[in-house]
């Protein structure tokens, strides 16, 4: 009885060691093919955006001469319109130790973006349910049609947000790690929040709101210790940033210059009173994010009929309101006040609204069961009635049916129409068939990863004006495309800005090369 006993324990370890083999290759297999996926083509696709040449350019500089700014008809000058120090820190140290290219620069924002979502399931799968962490991902990745939108390709781009989600996360994983393990994770917190901060200046306003989201709702629930504790985090981490700010610019003393205010900034992009901005807006998050809106909804409707909305369940339930306020208020933002043609703008309520879109999900497909759940879609095509469970069930499969599709279908669009080849093969031409002592006029800053010649663009003022224009509001556009007397212009034939077409008009360059969208133009002297 022992023997054969002993000799059925041993089968069934043997069957269990088999299971977890199998499981671990293929747990392996899906790693190498995510990497895959995510390095394959990573210095063209997306292509380059402007955004990211301002990035890329400083970050090049700070590695290659140890100066923290840009290049201006040769001579050195102001960071300007990259993103924020931790943000070209991080792209400036993967060119330092793998070589300065765009995939190297890229391949920051992949390991941060990795980051964040690791760090995201995990925080979930405390704060709900590690379904609820796992529906999360895939929605980010699989319901969200525009690349700008999109957890995926954006971890492909020199954007702040990648490090920006990373940090906001941390700051709610830290918080969480405080009250269950040891206070001491409080001042991570005020650090992880301080980065947070310093990653974007748009972070600060929703901070002040989900810090006071939490406060509130610590104080309503006489939980004075934990409230307190919030306030010192929030406060501290505000302080923290601006001391780190200091000690940047002064650590940088003498390999810098003073970049140029832009106090417009915040009117241009963050304020628009414009009533076709705000439409569009309507229509971006309508497009890009339903599933997201019907989650919050849902979340602050479940709240408010079981009377939840100010009464704390659990130790935790204050993080989960706090989450829900970041996401809401940030939509909000969107939706009624930021420049709408920017589509990333809209990513981080998706991002952070995200996980109450699997809420619904969960809700609606009774924990996920797919068996239910088409039978539920099955039933009133028979019984030609619909039930509330019907109803949900079919709302779920059609949101599916609408995004999925759709979401594969522009990443193909994304990865085939990619020019980036195009660009570096225009920077080539200019490299190689122009004398070493020309000058390129253009203000497509992704040249400038790749350029060995002087080049010069418009000052960083313009480009306010330039957003306005596009916004269609009022706006003063006076620039000489003449004034450096350059050699050369490159301009893409699909600029919403139409910045150098009047002076094209004038005859005072002609066409000599195409490659892709961009045109290079030889100045014609008498």
């Amino acid at each position: 009885m022992d023997l054969t006993l002993a000799k059925h324990s041993h089968w069934i370890l043997a069957k269990l060691r088999a299971k977890l083999w199998l499981r671990g290759v293929i747990v392996f297999a899906l790693i190498l093919f995510c990497l895959y996926l995510v390095s394959f083509r990573l210095a063209d696709a997306p292509d380059v955006d402007w955004d990211e040449g301002w990035t890329i350019a400083t970050a090049r500089l700070w590695v290659e001469r140890g100066f923290y700014g840009r290049l201006l008809d040769g001579e050195l000058a102001p960071p300007g319109l990259s993103a924020s120090f931790p943000v070209v820190g991080s792209v400036a140290l993967t060119m330092r130790f793998l070589g300065v290219g765009v995939w190297q620069g890229r391949l920051a924002a992949v390991i941060t973006m990795a980051a964040a979502l690791a760090l995201y399931y995990w925080l979930l799968s405390r704060l709900f349910h590690w379904r609820i962490a796992l529906a999360t991902i895939a929605i980010l990745i699989l319901l969200a049609p525009h690349p700008r939108a999109n957890a995926f390709w954006m971890a492909r781009q020199m954007f702040a947000e990648p490090f920006q989600f990373l940090t906001c996360v941390g700051g709610f994983v830290c918080l969480l790690l405080a009250r269950a393990k040891s206070s001491l994770w409080y001042g991570a917190a005020i650090i992880v929040w301080a980065a947070a901060l310093l990653s974007k200046a748009q972070v600060l306003p929703f901070y002040i709101l989900t810090s006071a989201a939490l406060l509130g709702l610590n104080l309503l629930a006489r939980r004075y210790r934990a409230a307190a504790a919030i306030l010192v985090v929030f406060v501290g981490g505000f302080f923290v940033s601006q001391w780190a700010s200091n000690l940047f610019d002064w650590a940088l003393t003498g390999h810098t210059l003073p970049a140029q205010s832009l106090p417009a900034n915040l009117f241009v992009l963050g304020f628009v009173p414009s009533l076709e901005i705000r439409l569009t807006a309507v229509i971006v998050a309508g497009l890009l994010g339903t599933p997201v809106i019907l989650g919050l909804g849902y979340f602050a409707f479940q709240r408010a009929r079981r009377k939840q909305w100010l009464r704390l369940q659990d130790r935790d339930d204050d993080l989960r309101i706090g989450l829900w306020v970041l996401a809401t208020t940030w939509l909000l933002w969107y939706i009624f006040m930021a420049h709408a043609g920017i589509t990333r703008y809209i990513f981080s309520p998706i991002f952070f609204g995200a996980p109450f879109a699997a809420l619904l999900f969960r809700d609606l497909t009774d924990d996920f069961k797919l068996r239910a759940t088409m039978i539920w879609i099955a039933a009133p095509l028979q019984t030609k009635r619909f039930t509330r469970k019907n109803l949900g069930a079919w709302l779920v499969f059609s949101l599916i049916l609408f995004y999925l599709p759709l979401t594969l279908f522009i990443s193909y669009q994304t990865l085939v129409a990619a020019d980036g080849r195009a660009l570096a093969a225009a920077a080539d031409f200019l490299n190689q068939n122009t004398p070493v002592t020309a000058r390129i006029e253009t203000y497509e800053s992704p040249f400038f990863i790749y350029l060995n010649r002087a080049y010069h663009y418009p000052p960083d003022a313009l480009h306010l004006e330039l957003n306005k224009r596009a916004a269609g509001l009022p706006a003063v556009v006076n620039y000489d495309a003449l004034q450096s007397d350059p050699d050369y212009l490159v301009a893409p034939r699909d600029s919403v800005w139409h910045l150098y077409e009047p002076v094209i008009a004038t005859g005072a360059f002609r066409p000599i090369q195409t490659f892709g969208r961009y045109t290079i133009y030889q100045r014609v002297r008498p």
